[in-house]
């Protein structure tokens, strides 16, 4: 082809978003660049994936959790060897078992603190235990309060519904195949090299229907960012109610 330069998959994704975008009312501007907001829109999209945000995918929370649960039962295995270990070793580590700790403040450990709470006093070997509970007790947080969905859908699908806001003033709509649908589908694609190359090679845009849902149908983000839409939404809305409720 004469030396023409290849374009790369990043190329093509911005011309679909910019394409998507054309296709929304627009504001009265027309120095508007769809182009250049997909350009920014991308660069914000793939910038999640090596933040903290790139790390709440469901596959590296899936991860997250196995390794969680994998850490919790070596505590369990390292325990149970620290507490029945020859009584010389198992003395030093365990405090529960010490001779020289005072009668009362053992008795208080061992019916209340299965995992002591704070570091015991004297020697460093009373911080052993203490210190597996305490990694015992963030293992559990991660392996029951970690994000149910993923991180990454919700944040690309968000990024869409700001980014068609800085186009139009009309509240997208939420169907198959709209706008905000396949913008935040395509924000998705490039926010992972892997789906960015297979979809450059015909693999469909992900359609993120439950975020895009969830995001379209949050009146504080509706009236944040498609104010004058929605105030008629609401006038429109108050006045069936009351309708209704005039007439039956």
């Amino acid at each position: 082809m004469g030396g023409q330069k290849a374009r790369s998959p990043g190329y093509y994704l911005i011309m679909a978003i910019a394409a998507e975008m054309r296709r929304l009312l627009p504001r009265p501007d027309p120095r508007i660049d769809p182009a250049e907001y997909g350009r920014c829109a991308l660069s914000v999209a793939q910038g999640r994936r090596n933040s903290a945000l790139g790390d709440q995918g469901r596959d590296a929370i899936r991860r997250a959790r196995e390794s969680a649960r994998d850490i919790i039962k070596a505590i369990d295995t390292l325990e149970h060897q620290l507490r029945n270990a020859p009584s010389r070793l198992c003395t030093w580590f365990n405090p529960l078992n010490r001779g020289d700790m005072d009668p009362d403040r053992q008795a208080a450990l061992r019916l209340g603190l299965a995992y002591p709470r704070s570091p015991l006093p004297d020697d460093d070997r009373d911080d052993v235990l203490p210190a597996l509970w305490r990694l015992r007790m963030l293992c559990e947080v991660f392996d029951t309060h970690l994000p149910a969905r993923d991180e990454v859908r919700y944040w690309c699908a968000l990024d869409a519904w700001q980014l068609i806001s800085a186009i139009s003033d009309k509240l997208p709509a939420n169907t198959a195949g709209s706008p905000f649908r396949e913008i935040a589908g395509l924000l998705y694609v490039g926010a992972d090299p892997a789906r960015l190359v297979k979809w450059h090679a015909g693999v469909d845009t992900p359609d993120l229907r439950r975020v895009c849902t969830e995001i379209h149908q949050d009146p504080q983000l509706r009236g944040m960012f498609f104010p004058k839409d929605t105030a008629e939404l609401l006038l429109r809305e108050s006045r069936a109610k009351a309708h209704r409720a005039r007439y039956g």
